[in-house]
């Protein structure tokens, strides 16, 4: 069940993909940095934003100096998360463990910090530990980005029958108070899936496209969610509707690659559940 909750959430994402900004313009950016460093040359504020700019152009020497000459120059200034992203970049995980270690000590409760821990620690698999940390910075943060609830219910999922259960109470939590996020709804999605818990999967799909004005890739995902189940008749029956609501789009939109890869879709596994029910009918 769970390749087919990936395949599922991977088709639906195709008709909603985000725009992804990488960082353009560094070393433009750190050229105009460092002339403002040349006419304030003891502003710790600037070394840290050009040791950052430094980072994420991978200059690691220069970035760690910077972050070096703004602790010189602010000596209480906490320099803890700075060092640790520089420390992740390079691999070096456990100095920014210690290095985040550090700086929540100083501010105990900061949301951006902990959010940085609790991936660290999901990366060594200390996923109790990061769910705990994911926890506290959702404590702590305002307007939580979808993206948090997600890397949350991934951590928890990753722990296992029990987990994917937290996941998917901690995802209703969010959806109680952003309201219905696409992204998330795809996941509780997934995971009632992955959880052989068809009907739950079902209710949640059509929950999605009673908000969609287009129908064809919900009654295409019922089809795979029914045939994965082992409900062929039910699954004909949604992959018939998802043939029909394509061939009544207008030609401008049936004329698009998404429609015609969801089309080519529909087609084989309508050729699939076919050949199946001969292959019976023969063997009786």
């Amino acid at each position: 069940m769970r390749a087919l909750a990936r395949t599922l959430v991977a088709v639906a994402l195709l008709w909603s993909a985000p725009q992804a900004n990488a960082h353009d313009g560094l070393h433009e950016q750190i050229v105009a940095l460092t002339h403002e460093i040349e006419s304030r040359p003891k502003d710790p504020e600037l070394y840290l934003r050009r040791g950052e700019l430094y980072r994420l152009h991978r200059e690691w020497d220069r970035s760690l100096a910077d972050l070096r000459r703004a602790q010189a120059l602010e000596p209480r200034r906490e320099m803890g998360l700075a060092e640790a992203r520089l420390y992740s970049d390079l691999g070096w995980s456990e100095w920014a463990e210690l290095a985040l270690e550090r700086h929540l000590t100083s501010v105990p409760e900061d949301p951006e910090a902990l959010l940085f821990l609790a991936q660290l620690l999901e990366r060594r698999c200390a996923l109790e530990d990061a769910v705990r940390a994911y926890d506290r910075a959702l404590v702590g943060l305002d307007m939580p980005e979808p993206d948090v609830y997600l890397a949350r219910a991934d951590a928890l999922a990753a722990l296992g029958p029990a987990g994917v259960e937290r996941a998917l109470v901690g995802l209703d939590e969010a959806l109680a108070r952003m309201g219905p996020v696409f992204a998330l709804e795809l996941r509780a999605l997934e995971l009632e899936i992955e959880r052989g818990r068809i009907e739950a999967a079902l209710a949640r799909l059509d929950a999605l496209a009673a908000r969609s004005q287009r129908q064809e890739r919900w009654l295409a995902q019922r089809g795979e969610i029914l045939l994965g189940a082992g409900r062929p008749a039910e699954a004909l029956e949604a992959f018939l509707a998802a043939r029909r609501a394509c061939a009544a789009l207008p030609a401008r939109q049936r004329g698009t690659a998404q429609v015609a890869e969801l089309e080519r879709r529909v087609e084989r596994r309508l050729l699939e559940l076919e050949t199946r029910q001969e292959g019976q009918q023969e063997g009786r």
